[in-house]
């Protein structure tokens, strides 16, 4: 487990259903706005969303936990579904106190933010979908593995040392487990019963997700904004946070 944090953050757990989830946080700024809650992608853990959160932090309290099976939150013996993420989310989130949030997905984080949105509208006052997962335009675990090598080229050179690092936390087997959960999860099913306003954005250069299919998610929601960062790879929370900010901001606070 994590012994350092950040200036400002701190860590908690709370009680998800019958998981335990661990989260870092920072609440100095932004008491009169509703927090952000961002969630990671498959494989990794809150690690990789810290450069994007610290930038955040300085306008508004944010947190950043680690789902079930990531980083230091419980490991079930199995991976988790994505409709079973969504629910651990929600649980997590009452169990913090928080009335209404902003809530923000990476990649495969879109989905499960998704999942909560649709099945707990109530609860998110805005929806921010970042480099969305899984692109049926890409069709197989291989061919996206083969992307998120290439696109490992683009992004910040310390990337792959947190990828490693959370897959060693996670192992290889729940990696691969998570993965497939990814691929067969039909975010297309949830689009259309999303109400909440919803931020749809990804990087100008993510051989992960195409901008056909951003397009698509964004036309298929009720109240969306499509945004692209220039210049950006798959991880913009990371290798480009100072261009990803803005955008956030000036979507959920302005």
């Amino acid at each position: 487990m994590d012994t350092t944090a950040p200036e400002g953050w701190q860590y908690s757990e709370a009680s998800a259903e019958q998981y335990t989830m661990y989260d870092l946080h920072c609440t100095l700024a932004g008491e009169d706005k509703l927090p952000l809650i961002m969630v990671h992608g498959a494989l990794v853990s809150r690690r990789y969303l810290m450069p994007v959160a610290e930038l955040m932090a300085k306008e508004v309290s944010v947190f950043v936990p680690d789902l079930p099976g990531h980083g230091n939150s419980t490991k079930p013996p199995h991976a988790l579904s994505v409709p079973a993420q969504a629910d651990a989310l929600h649980a997590w989130i009452l169990s913090k106190g928080f009335g209404q949030v902003n809530l923000l997905g990476h990649s495969y984080g879109c989905e499960i933010v998704a999942e909560c949105t649709a099945k707990y509208p109530n609860l998110i006052h805005n929806l921010v979908l970042v480099s969305p997962a899984a692109d049926p335009n890409v069709k197989t675990l291989l061919e996206n593995f083969l992307r998120l090598t290439g696109d490992g080229f683009l992004e910040n050179p310390l990337m792959p040392f947190v990828l490693l690092r959370d897959l060693w936390d996670m192992g290889i087997i729940r990696a691969f487990e998570t993965a497939h959960e990814m691929m067969v999860y039909k975010l297309r099913s949830v689009l259309p019963i999303i109400k909440t306003r919803t931020l749809v954005i990804r990087g100008e250069h993510d051989l992960l997700v195409s901008q056909k299919w951003v397009e698509e998610i964004a036309s298929t929601l009720a109240n969306s904004k499509l945004d692209v960062v220039p210049n950006g790879p798959h991880n913009i929370n990371f290798s480009t946070p100072e261009k990803l900010a803005p955008n956030l901001l000036e979507f959920l606070y302005s």
